[in-house]
């Protein structure tokens, strides 16, 4: 197998545009196009996303990355993540991804926050979850709830992929590392062919 550059993928950040808010239309264009493609399948994006840990010099789990939500409880499941994965420095070290009902992967993100959080109508793509000294700080709906939602697409939340960082020092050093690595992981499935609806979320 051919060398990867590890650099060349965790240093691609363009984005051409952060927000989904209030008219702007970048990401939902590139969600739009990306939604014309085939899409991969999940053992596939497995294989990838594993073949680019172990460049990253990391330790893989190539048994324990499909994660079905029939006998856990999402909440407990993110809060004890380091239970499960006891080699991890932190229970944010971790690559996580979720697909549509169509099978289109929607989004390659990193921490412990996995959700299938989507909207139920476009009025609420705008609606603030914080607001402090009149300035937005946060949204109800993350974007690529957002974005799934304006393809008529759902989450298929009977399962997940899960990647343990295992190899990431305990400080601020393994955070940057967190947050490079899934830069990489996202760009090196892109290189692949994988069509990602939420295409710019791992460069931001």
């Amino acid at each position: 197998m051919e060398k990867i550059d590890v650099n060349m993928y965790c240093d691609n950040r363009y984005c051409p545009e952060r927000s989904v808010h209030f008219g702007k239309r970048k990401r939902f264009d590139k969600a739009k196009s990306e939604f014309d493609r085939q899409t991969v399948k999940k053992e596939k994006i497995v294989e990838w996303t594993n073949e680019f840990l172990k460049a990253c010099g990391l330790e893989i789990c190539p048994d324990e990355n499909i994660v079905y939500t029939e006998n856990i409880q999402l909440d407990n499941f993110t809060k004890n993540i380091q239970k499960k994965y006891p080699k991890i420095t932190s229970e944010k070290d971790i690559i996580w991804m979720k697909f549509t009902n169509e099978k289109y992967l929607g989004v390659v993100a990193c921490s412990n926050d996995i959700n299938f959080d989507i909207p139920s109508n476009e009025s609420e793509y705008d609606k603030p979850e914080k607001i402090v000294d009149g300035k937005i700080k946060s949204w109800t709906f993350n974007t690529s709830g957002i974005i799934i939602h304006s393809l008529h697409q759902e989450w298929d939340t009977s399962y997940f992929l899960l990647f343990p960082l295992i190899g990431l020092s305990d400080d601020e050093e393994g955070k940057k590392m967190r947050h490079r690595i899934e830069t990489g992981v996202g760009n090196y499935l892109i290189s692949k062919g994988v069509p990602i609806l939420d295409f710019y979320s791992h460069r931001l």
